[in-house]
């Protein structure tokens, strides 16, 4: 099986076990990139993520679980979240060798329950072993 096929395989049983209703996996290493998507494909398209949440995971360079509900969304950097109607978003860096951004994975839902500090440590364990891969 192909490295990208394998990876799909990965975040579409994260996306099951934290049952989001959809997942990213954004890898920006050298020889790797990709974008993988699974889930809400019409979604995907208008809205593949949110940014302020992967903005903070990079610049912070550790994961981030975030509770919000579309009527408690502020500010302009979570306008993206509370347009699509974003409840719960997850998200995780890759980080390589020499903390190396690799990328990110991340999941949200509208609909579903919110995401929990365990889902963030399981999320962030399958974080670190596709760095170890793509390394």
């Amino acid at each position: 099986m192909a490295i990208d096929a394998r990876l799909k395989f990965c975040l579409s049983a994260a996306r099951r076990y934290l049952n989001a209703e959809r997942g990213c996996l954004m890898i920006t290493h050298t020889g790797h990139e990709a974008m993988i998507y699974d889930g809400d494909e019409e979604l995907n398209l208008k809205f593949p993520f949110s940014r302020h949440v992967v903005g903070e995971v990079m610049t912070s360079r550790s994961g981030l679980v975030s509770f919000q509900s579309p009527g408690q969304l502020q500010g302009d950097a979570m306008a993206s979240m509370k347009a699509h109607g974003v409840r719960a978003a997850l998200c995780a860096p890759l980080l390589g060798p020499n903390d190396e951004d690799m990328g990110i994975i991340y999941f949200d839902t509208r609909i579903g329950s919110q995401f929990s500090e365990d889902h963030l440590a399981r999320i962030e364990e399958l974080a670190s072993a596709i760095s170890s891969v793509l390394a």
